[in-house]
């Protein structure tokens, strides 16, 4: 049996994590459902909380940074506040208990307008706590509705 224990390498990533769901819950309590979907694309919906019912994708990268720690670094297209259309870079370092539960902690985020190219740092940076499921079952009821 392989050892799950810590972080994964980019190889236990992609082999045991990418199409699992996963619970991020936030320090706030707001919780969200996310998943990658290959070694270079997520997607995730808000399922409580002020944003609940929105959703987003774009790509990300993995690394392993030591035995029970990695880094991940997203990259999504949304709506800005002005409402024109940004690019969001996020950091974030997770530490894992194991290959599947863990926390995480934004260490930064910025948005660029694709209009303007003006680029603003977002300085209400998150944290919380994960959980990967191999089921997604879980969280999906057999209409399509989160639990």
């Amino acid at each position: 049996l392989p050892d799950l224990t810590g972080a994964p390498d980019t190889a236990e990533w992609t082999r045991y994590c990418i199409g699992n769901a996963i619970s991020i819950e936030e320090s706030s309590g707001d919780v969200s459902l996310a998943r990658f979907t290959s070694p270079t694309a997520h997607e995730g919906f808000d399922l409580t909380g002020s944003d609940a019912g929105g959703s987003w994708n774009g790509t990300y990268t993995y690394a392993k940074d030591s035995e029970t720690a990695g880094t991940l670094v997203l990259t999504e297209i949304v709506v800005g506040l002005g409402g024109d259309q940004v690019s969001r870079v996020t950091t974030v370092a997770l530490t894992f208990t194991d290959f599947y539960t863990g926390s995480w902690r934004e260490t930064s985020t910025t948005e660029t307008s694709l209009a303007t190219g003006k680029s603003n740092t977002d300085q209400n940076l998150g944290y919380g706590s994960f959980q990967m499921y191999t089921d997604v079952s879980l969280f999906v009821g057999a209409n399509g509705a989160s639990r």
